[in-house]
């Protein structure tokens, strides 16, 4: 089994871009960016109001640390090759074989040449982490945390992160990097590692399909 797919199939699933009926990818590259940029849009709307509220966009990402990016690529690229393998591994003992990386296969099949497949590794590698990371730790789950307490607050925006990719088959790998992208800003203070783990996360998916193919 692909387990190493998951993380290519949360950047698929985020953007809708595939039918609940089939299962199969139902846009072209070019839609799905202009999809996920309008996603981001809406994006940018949350976090731009929440920085506001804040008062300073230094206060809302943290200070800048150098070194977050090897921590958070260590991370991001660990929880990947390690953790969600040895999480499926586990699942597949329990339950039987899933299939984990169908969906993020048929979606790298949409790129047809060098353009759409540097289109989708920005996507998928750089746009969906960066994204991603500002509105569901730096607005969301810093809303549950002060609301509800540190980690409920994280474990109630992991489960959050997990649930809206309506992808049932990869929710616990979803689960458990959104655990680990929120137990990093909770134990660092920043976004940057967050962040960068998560570019780590989905880039090694990447890395893994082009190779496949």
């Amino acid at each position: 089994m692909g387990q190493l797919t998951v993380g290519v199939v949360i950047g698929a699933s985020l953007l809708g871009s595939t039918d609940p009926a089939t299962e199969e990818i139902t846009v072209t590259v070019a839609e799905l960016a202009t999809l996920q940029s309008l996603r981001w849009a809406v994006f940018a709307v949350g976090v731009g109001v929440a920085i506001k509220a804040i008062g300073s966009t230094r206060a809302f990402l943290g200070p800048f640390v150098p070194t977050d990016v090897v921590l958070g690529l260590t991370v991001g690229v660990a929880t990947q090759l390690v953790g969600v393998s040895a999480l499926y591994w586990v699942l597949e003992l329990v339950i039987g074989e899933q299939d984990v990386d169908g969906e993020a296969q048929a979606l790298f099949d949409l790129a047809d040449g060098p353009l759409s497949t540097a289109v989708l590794i920005a996507v998928v590698a750089l746009g969906a982490p960066l994204f991603e990371e500002l509105l569901y730790r730096g607005v969301l789950q810093r809303a549950l945390v002060d609301r509800l307490g540190t980690w409920p607050g994280l474990v109630v925006a992991a489960v959050v992160f997990a649930a809206v990719h309506f992808q049932v088959v990869q929710f616990p790998g979803l689960l458990l990097i959104g655990f680990i992208l929120g137990l990093l800003v909770v134990r660092t203070g920043r976004l940057g590692p967050a962040i960068w783990a998560h570019v780590g996360f989905n880039a090694t998916t990447v890395v893994v399909l082009l190779a496949q193919s």
